[in-house]
């Protein structure tokens, strides 16, 4: 994060509702500031300033805010940027102001750093349990991101916590369980090799023969019974039934 001051300036503004669009048309964003004993405004920013500024910001540094025709500068955090999903275009920005005297929560995101020998020699799978934390601090304090190392990390099935993460204690504090899971080194999946069952056959001897349960058999048919040829006097049977 750099530790130079962002700027960024904004008007107020009385469009609202669907008529932001033709804010959006101007190259503007519509925006909100908030904040504890705040009272909200309605603002716009413009839209190629905050990208820049949100670039080296992200959601944890502070924004100076200079809105027209107020004599203080705003301190805020970028509390949420929406996009369109199709143009990816800025939508909405609320900006959170903030008491740099007074601590504050945000989440941040977690950093995995190092390598780690159970998943270069032993092929095991590095498994990201936890990829973002809660933490209070002073405004100033807010880190853009806790990095853990997963250098000691040489057996499958070891794993790291909360209290493994590399912070100044003194500044941050981390709203979660010491003993609370990040990253742990898990077996590779097996391929598993589908078996299809053998059909069972069942031979059944009765007044009618052979009989065959279950699956017919995969290659030719039962012989089946020869029928009786006719002889003579079968022949001459029927010659005088007619």
């Amino acid at each position: 994060m750099s530790s130079q001051k962002l700027l960024l300036s904004g008007v107020k503004r009385t469009v609202v509702g669907r008529k932001v669009k033709s804010l959006r048309k101007q190259g503007l964003v519509p925006a909100n500031v908030f904040g504890k004993k705040v009272k909200s405004l309605a603002i716009s920013v413009k839209s190629v300033d905050f990208r820049k500024i949100f670039s080296k910001a992200g959601a944890t540094g502070i924004i100076y805010l200079e809105v027209e025709g107020e004599k203080d500068i705003r301190p805020v955090l970028v509390s949420s940027a929406q996009k369109s999903p199709l143009k990816g275009t800025l939508l909405h920005i609320d900006f959170r102001q903030v008491d740099l005297t007074q601590k504050v929560k945000a989440e941040v995101p977690i950093k995995i750093i190092g390598e780690s020998l159970a998943v270069k020699d032993k092929n095991g799978v590095l498994v990201s349990v936890l990829s973002q934390v809660m933490v209070e601090a002073l405004p100033a304090d807010l880190p853009e991101f806790l990095e853990i190392s997963i250098q000691g990390l040489t057996e499958i099935g070891q794993s790291l916590h909360i209290k493994d993460i590399n912070l100044d204690k003194s500044k941050v504090k981390i709203e979660a369980a010491e003993d609370e899971t990040v990253v742990i080194i898990q077996e590779p999946k097996k391929e598993e090799i589908e078996v299809k069952p053998v059909a069972e056959v069942a031979v059944v001897e009765g007044e009618e023969g052979v009989k065959v349960e279950g699956e017919k058999p995969a290659v030719g048919k039962l012989p089946q019974a020869e029928k009786p040829v006719p002889g003579p006097e079968t022949k001459n049977q029927t010659d005088k039934k007619d």
